[in-house]
């Protein structure tokens, strides 16, 4: 979920396996290994906070989006499945 809306949807550990959402990305990278051989790189987010005043009719995660892409702004809201 990021700004109140549903990002991503998938069948039980299938979206900590296989995230395909950037902000799901972003979030499970957060996440402490217990093995400290299994770490993997951290992805920071950087950019603009959207609100209301500055949001656009795409993807809210558009502005810090670290896979920006064209069609990013353009994608509906639509879950990532």
């Amino acid at each position: 979920m990021y700004y109140g809306k549903l990002v991503e949807s998938a069948f039980n550990e299938e979206i900590f396996i296989f995230p395909q959402h950037p902000y799901t990305q972003c979030l499970l990278s957060a996440v402490p290994k217990i093995d400290p051989n299994a770490r993997q790189k951290r992805i920071k987010l950087v950019g603009e906070v959207p609100s209301d005043s500055n949001s656009s009719p795409g993807c809210k995660f558009y502005l810090r989006c670290p896979k920006k892409k064209l069609y990013a702004k353009t994608r509906s809201q639509n879950l990532w499945k």
